[in-house]
């Protein structure tokens, strides 16, 4: 599995900048971080797998869940935001995942994950697509439903207090 080095301030966490700028503006800019327009890189993280796209955060600013093309979500604690680390083994979605949204009430992460199959020289395996929900608290999938193929993007809703996606 390879490794990658990733800024935050470009493609890897972009949520993360976003939930680390309160505590940023608290933190001096020293020698080592770099400032970028209004954004200041104040750590970077290796990312296994090689390259965390889509992200988002959970409702107490503490995690960073984020989709890896290996077909996994992963978890980043950025509680001290200028020692972020890996929150323990990323979710095997069972498939590609596109984007992940965290519940409105925080408990849930709602993935979508294409899982059409493609093998070189060969026409791709056209199978439905998923909607994974994965329960952040344990960090295991409760529910998969089929929603058509090529899931590209998920948001968080709720309705009278019940999650949705």
């Amino acid at each position: 599995m390879r490794t990658a080095r990733r800024r935050l301030v470009r493609r890897s966490l972009p949520v993360a900048v976003a939930a680390a700028a309160a505590f940023a503006a608290a933190v001096p800019v020293t020698a080592s971080a770099t400032q970028t327009g209004s954004f200041r890189d104040i750590d970077t993280l290796s990312i296994p797998g090689g390259s965390a796209e889509i992200a988002d955060v959970t409702r107490d600013g503490k995690t960073v869940l984020y989709t890896d093309a290996d077909g996994t979500v992963g978890f980043v604690d950025i509680s001290d935001p200028r020692n972020m680390i890996l929150d323990g083994d990323p979710v095997d979605v069972g498939g590609s995942p596109t984007s992940v949204a965290v519940s409105k009430d925080g408990k849930y992460a709602f993935v979508g994950v294409q899982t059409t199959k493609r093998d070189e020289g060969e026409p791709p395996e056209i199978t439905p697509g998923n909607l994974v929900v994965i329960e952040i608290a344990t960090r295991q999938i409760v529910h998969r439903v089929d929603i058509g193929w090529g899931p590209d993007s998920v948001a968080a809703a709720a309705v009278n207090g019940v999650p949705l996606a």
